[in-house]
């Protein structure tokens, strides 16, 4: 035989025996936040702000508010949420797991152990050791990772994690297959509301991809919209915007 044909025969036979392993790799939800913080690590950029224009829906569709809201993300864990204008004082922060609300530039309450899904899977999950996600993912959203399928939302291919195909009410996350950023996940709210949000709009800021917005139902209905505007990412912002101590201080996120 063709010393060339014999080579093309060995060529294809790798690129087959590759392609099955690239398939068959990601068979539970472990290995997913595994490859999710592979793929991002080294583009994720440590800092993000962004404007945030929210609009509000009661049950029938109809919007009954719409305001402006200001964002700051330092990955991983720590959140800076302004409602309105800084000269307000209210909002809410993250920091590790701490929910601090706030109010009048103070803290009017708070809530230990508490994480948000969407910081947690769009934005830590690619910064923080994967055990770490794991752990939060399995133990705080209650999420069996065992249970995997592939779906296709929005003509792209995506995994879900969470549920059998079918089961839309199960606690679930689905993530883009190709690009491994999170576009779907589906809760169970503390005051019995199930909650079906969807990440949309992703743009490329460098190397890395950035949600543009995200839409909420609850139980099926519509309920809010937010579209992300000036969205920027930073090598370095002032630590201490992530600190309550200096909410009332803050009168923009950057200097």
């Amino acid at each position: 035989m063709n010393l060339k044909i014999i080579i093309g025969f060995i060529l294809l036979a790798l690129l087959s025996c590759e392609n099955e392993k690239n398939t068959s790799v990601i068979k539970d939800g472990n290995r997913l936040i595994h490859a999710i913080y592979n793929k991002h690590k080294d583009v994720a950029s440590k800092y993000i702000t962004f404007d945030q224009k929210t609009i509000f829906y009661d049950t029938l569709g109809k919007v009954t508010k719409d305001e402006y809201w200001y964002e700051a993300i330092s990955r991983p864990g720590k959140l800076h949420f302004r409602f309105g204008d800084f000269s307000t004082g209210n909002g809410f922060m993250y920091n590790d797991g701490h929910l601090y609300f706030m109010k009048d530039h103070v803290i009017s309450n708070e809530k230990d152990d508490k994480f948000n899904e969407w910081t947690v899977l769009c934005h830590d999950a690619y910064v923080q050791p994967p055990e770490k996600t794991i752990d939060i993912v399995k133990n705080k959203f209650n999420i069996n990772l065992n249970l995997i399928h592939e779906e296709t939302w929005e003509n792209r291919a995506v995994y879900v994690v969470g549920a059998k195909a079918g089961d839309l009410n199960s606690e679930q996350f689905w993530v883009d297959k190709e690009r491994l950023y999170m576009v779907r996940n589906i809760s169970l709210r503390d005051d019995g509301r199930l909650a079906d949000i969807r990440y949309v709009n992703y743009k490329k800021y460098g190397n890395e991809w950035i949600e543009g917005g995200l839409i909420v139902l609850y139980d099926g209905k519509l309920y809010l919209e937010e579209f992300y505007e000036n969205t920027k990412t930073h090598v370095n912002l002032d630590k201490a915007l992530f600190k309550t101590e200096n909410f009332s201080k803050t009168t923009s996120f950057f200097n």
